[in-house]
């Protein structure tokens, strides 16, 4: 009969009872003995180290290393291959490899949810921990996005690749394109020929837009569209940055940038607002006009441009929000107004202007621009009178003449603080029969021979009133030939006597809300230059708790001019205002162009205002 033997390990080496030293022990043995029937039993006996007067005590039995499973769970599309064990003791490092299906990505490799990732060898590999160790796979279904080159070329953004899951934002940007053409859109269509919408957004990085879809459960097939570049528009296509011309106080900096496109943007730094719209060129005339309008604020703007031979662009900006409207003119250049170093208000026969000088990189220019901008001089360069010496600022007192950019002289303006006034049109020498010279330096100041004064010069009669020392002579002037003759001082006007009214509506511009008809009178005087201006209030409530019901300004002070064809210009001056006034040549009526009549801080909107002269 077979007898099963168990066999028993001594332990070799044991710890001294006492002291904690190792010993060797003085034997070891391995003992077989028969196990019970059918079955096999296992013990381990340790024999312990004995010494004189003392008895050896057992020893515990050592411990077997625990093992823990390795779990690999499968996903749609991947699975794990190569595993490199089931299980594992604490320490042991496992390793394995993913398959993925085609058709599939696999996104991420986790274990106990710690994502790993593998060597270059596509290995995956972690160090077993006190724990069952459990691996999942993140695989998606992916579509193949296909991208069409012609003109144009196309590139994936970010992640660079060409499968994406559904739902996944596609993002791509213009890679390269053949001079002459521009990118107008992109075109993203699926299997079934059905069209996938494409956003477009230049803001995230500056010069680049990029284009965007949601990925569909399907492949798609990506097309630029391309369109010739308008050879016109590719000519003025730039950024071009600014300032304000008629405001010394914004400092606002606009961007303006035309397209070869066709459309245009407006920026102001100060507000925050960016302005979105369309522009048409005309290369004859050098101008551009179009309309802008913001997305978030409501506001729209149309837009007139000139191109300038020194390189600047004058815009007028129109300004439209409910019924408020304002117009303001900006000077724009490539590089950008380096500075806008001057703001005068110039006043030439009672007419506002507005005179700026700036700079275009090394280049120093001066700009002239009518209040209502009907009259536009840029590009002219300052030049002192007296020395012709080139100036970049202006000076006080001084007189300077203005020439364009092929030399010829375009206006003289004299300097006085913040304010300028154009020369006057009787400027000029004038010659006697006597061959005495007659200087007018058409800002009020004379020379005769040895005798300098002021005068005053009345258009109507082409006559000037010179007066030195405190005494007056009067001169009438050939304007045409640059000649005078003595004459006698005539202070009478064509308006004496006279009276004028009309109503109009009256929009209030001060702290006061509302509006009111309103009816106003001007009464010449029949002995002085004088006028009065009363305005009568239909509206009570208008001037808010005060209650008026008219304003009346008495002795008012007025110059007048006639021009070419026969027509008046009024000019009335009252403190720090002036009201310009255009009268009929038969005197029937006077207007006041584009509601520019104002009392405090009131004046008309828009239209113009008529007043009508009254029978005697």
């Amino acid at each position: 009969m077979k007898t099963k033997i168990t066999l028993t390990l001594v332990a070799a080496t044991l710890l001294a009872a006492c002291g904690g030293k190792p010993v060797t022990p003085s034997s070891s043995a391995i003992s077989a003995r028969p196990s019970e029937a059918g079955s096999a039993s296992s013990s381990s006996s340790v024999a312990t180290p004995s010494s004189e007067g003392s008895s050896a005590s057992p020893s515990s039995h050592s411990e077997v290393p625990v093992r823990f499973a390795i779990v690999a769970e499968e996903a749609e599309g991947a699975s794990v291959i190569e595993l490199s064990a089931t299980s594992a003791k604490e320490g042991d490092e496992i390793t394995f490899k993913v398959k993925v299906e085609e058709g599939y990505r696999l996104d991420a490799v986790r274990v106990n949810q710690e994502k790993i990732e593998p060597n270059d060898k596509g290995i995956y590999s972690f160090t077993m921990g006190k724990e069952e160790a459990r691996i999942t796979l993140e695989a998606k279904k992916v579509y193949l996005v296909s991208l069409v080159a012609n003109q144009a070329t196309l590139t994936f953004y970010f992640n660079k690749s060409d499968h994406y899951a559904e739902n996944e934002t596609v993002r791509l940007s213009l890679s390269s394109i053949e001079d002459g053409y521009r990118l107008s859109s992109v075109s993203v269509k699926d299997a079934s020929e059905n069209s996938i919408p494409v956003s477009s957004d230049s803001g995230m990085l500056d010069g680049v837009t990029f284009y965007s879809f949601s990925m569909p459960a399907g492949p798609v097939t990506v097309t630029p569209i391309v369109a010739e570049i308008d050879p016109e528009l590719a000519s003025i296509a730039a950024t071009y940055r600014g300032s304000n011309i008629a405001s010394k106080q914004k400092n606002d900096k606009p961007t303006l940038k035309l397209s070869n496109d066709g459309t245009a943007s407006l920026s102001e730094p100060g507000d925050g607002i960016t302005y979105d719209g369309t522009y048409t060129y005309d290369s004859s005339a050098k101008t551009a006009t179009g309309s802008l309008k913001s997305s978030n604020a409501g506001v729209s703007y149309t837009l007139s441009a000139s191109f300038r031979e020194d390189g600047s662009i004058y815009a007028l900006l129109e300004e439209r929000e409910g019924s408020y409207r304002t117009k303001e003119p900006y000077l724009f250049a490539k590089g950008g107004v380096t500075s806008l170093a001057k703001y005068y208000t110039a006043k030439s026969m009672g007419h506002p202007n507005v005179l700026t000088s700036y700079q275009i990189g090394t280049n120093h220019f001066f700009t002239y621009v009518s209040e209502d901008f009907s009259v536009i001089e840029l590009g002219l360069r300052a030049k002192l009178s007296s020395t012709g010496e080139e100036a970049t600022t202006l000076t006080s007192g001084s007189i300077y003449s203005l020439y364009d950019k092929s030399g010829e002289e375009k206006h003289v303006v004299k300097a006085n603080g913040s304010l300028i006034r154009f020369a006057s049109s009787e400027r000029g020498t004038y010659t006697s029969a006597d061959g005495d010279n007659l200087i007018l330096d058409g800002f009020g100041s004379y020379t005769l021979g040895e005798e300098s004064g002021t005068y005053v010069y009345h258009a109507d009669a082409s006559q000037v009133v010179c007066t030195a020392n405190g005494t007056s002579k009067a001169y009438n002037l050939d304007l045409t030939n640059k000649t005078y003759a003595v004459g006698e001082v005539d202070n009478s006007t064509p308006f004496e006597g006279l009276t004028y009214e009309g109503s109009f509506i009256l929009i209030s511009q001060g702290d006061y809300g509302g509006q009111t008809g309103v009816v106003t009178t001007i009464a010449f005087s029949a002995e002085e230059k004088t006028a009065t201006l009363k305005t009568t209030f239909t509206n009570s409530n208008f001037w808010g708790a005060s209650n008026e019901t008219e304003q009346n300004y008495a002795n008012q002070a007025y110059t007048y001019a006639k021009d070419a064809t026969g027509a008046y210009q009024i000019t009335f001056t009252r403190s720090n205002s002036t009201y310009i006034a255009e009268v009929s040549s038969d005197l029937s009526s006077m207007t006041f162009k584009s509601g520019k009549l104002y009392f405090g801080y009131y004046g008309q909107d828009e239209s113009d205002i008529t007043l009508s002269k009254k029978s005697a």
